[in-house]
């Protein structure tokens, strides 16, 4: 609600000033994750909230203030994902690639060139930074085999 209420200030205020050129960019971190590991809190909730404001921008009147992205960011060998990156390799193998932080960084600023926000000012963008993730039918279970296996 609050990244709601932010883009919905950030569109008044241009609104309020006559802005409505130049839409302001805006990347929202997606996520293939829908709850298939679990004990992730409002995790899936968040990131599919995310999602559903790309159906906003046209209805609800965005398109001359804010351009989306929706970055659906895959698996990244992060400190965040610690635990899992012991598994990151049997994941690669399994057909489904994983990043290096300064790797998905690198996708993430790409969608905030010149030529994505032109773009984006015509229609949201979705982004599939996934690497596969969708090759491998049950996530969960494969990272527990492959722990398993360690």
């Amino acid at each position: 609600t609050n990244l709601v209420r932010l883009l919905g200030a950030v569109k008044s205020a241009k609104q309020e000033r006559g802005i409505d050129t130049r839409p302001a960019m805006v990347l929202l971190p997606c996520s293939p994750n829908h709850g298939v590991f679990g004990n992730d809190g409002l995790y899936a909730e968040s990131k599919l909230g995310c999602e559903s404001l790309l159906n906003k921008w046209e209805s609800e009147g965005w398109q001359d203030y804010l351009s989306l992205a929706a970055a659906v960011i895959g698996w990244t060998r992060s400190r965040l994902m610690f635990q899992n990156n012991i598994v990151a390799p049997g994941v690669e193998e399994k057909g489904c690639r994983t990043f290096h932080t300064t790797e998905m960084a690198f996708n993430l600023v790409a969608l905030l060139h010149p030529y994505m926000t032109t773009l984006a000012a015509e229609a949201p963008i979705w982004a599939d930074l996934t690497g596969n993730w969708h090759k491998i039918d049950n996530l969960k279970q494969a990272t527990i085999d492959l722990r398993s296996a360690i």
